[in-house]
């Protein structure tokens, strides 16, 4: 709702820039204007309700694509490996490419200590993410590439569960 898209439109404020922001709830994208004009970038932001599989990214039309921990969230790995695609094809020369996304997911309920069924739609091994990643952005300028072992706790049905995952960041720019 804002959190990183805010944040880049109050440091471009200045510029003629226009950051959209896709969502597939209406209320995110509700609560995404109410913040942005909290902070004064209303006019920078644009609002999208959509689904990430049907939202569609127009060739050579953005100067930066970033995108925390939603990919993972596509129907299935076809459609991953589709959307990374197309957010390569979608960023201008001198571009930059911004990803964060979650591998080997695994959520543990912390009463009983049994695996739950992690509620992530992708889910790489990490060494099949970074592989994935690299043939998807060769030939680019890799600027970060990192992997980072993360935990959480999360409120589930059945309790909270502790939920541990790789989290993959590259950042890359276009030649």
């Amino acid at each position: 709702m804002g959190r990183n898209s805010i944040a880049i439109a109050h440091a471009y404020k200045d510029i003629n820039c226009i950051v959209e922001c896709v969502d597939i709830l209406d209320l995110a994208i509700e609560k995404l204007y109410l913040y942005a004009s909290e902070h004064g970038v209303s006019t920078k932001i644009h609002g999208i309700v959509d689904s990430i599989e049907k939202y569609v990214i127009r060739q050579e039309s953005y100067d930066f694509i970033i995108a925390v921990s939603a990919l993972e969230h596509m129907e299935s790995e076809e459609s991953f490996v589709k959307k990374l695609v197309e957010i390569r094809n979608g960023i201008r020369e001198n571009g930059i490419v911004c990803l964060v996304i979650n591998s080997n997911v695994e959520e543990r309920n912390k009463a009983t200590g049994h695996i739950t069924p992690a509620q992530f739609e992708v889910n790489y091994l990490t060494d099949v993410l970074q592989n994935v990643l690299n043939d998807i952005f060769a030939g680019w300028e890799i600027m970060k590439s990192t992997t980072k072992e993360q935990q959480y706790d999360i409120p589930r049905e059945s309790g909270i569960c502790d939920l541990t995952t790789n989290v993959v960041t590259l950042v890359a720019g276009k030649k």
